[in-house]
């Protein structure tokens, strides 16, 4: 989404490194293994949202409202399936997938246009390249 759902200003590295590294030990600590923070261009200078992979359930409702609480979140929206909330001044997306999928999901969203260009190549082997890897059936 970019960071435009709570019309926020973009985030200097430095202070996007260090919301990001909070995010990440709490999620270490709240879902240690079922979480994961999709990489980014190294020379990015600013940052409008930061990604969060989570490993969805069926208690999701229960842990981002948690979630939300422990990080001391007053804004939140629910669009589709994404839980976007601002944290610190970012707007921080979750994106609840099944497990299985949280490495592929995260492989897809590293770099934002590595995984449109790796879907690109796929189509036309008539492949698909998603969230959920890499599927399809090959030409005959």
């Amino acid at each position: 989404m970019g960071g435009k759902l709570f019309n926020l200003p973009r985030m200097p590295r430095g202070e996007y490194l260090a919301i990001e590294a909070e995010v990440r030990r709490y999620l270490d600590v709240k879902l240690p293994g079922q979480h994961r923070i999709p990489r980014y261009y190294g020379d990015k200078p600013d940052f409008g949202d930061m990604d969060v992979i989570v490993a969805s359930r069926p208690d999701w409702g229960e842990v981002r409202a948690e979630i939300a609480r422990d990080l001391g979140v007053t804004q939140t929206k629910a669009v589709g399936h994404v839980f976007s909330t601002v944290y610190r001044g970012l707007q921080t997306d979750f994106f609840p997938v099944p497990e299985r999928y949280i490495e592929s999901a995260y492989s897809f969203m590293c770099f934002n246009d590595v995984g449109n260009f790796i879907g690109r190549i796929c189509r036309r082997f008539n492949l698909k390249y998603g969230e959920r890897g890499l599927g399809g059936a090959l030409p005959r």
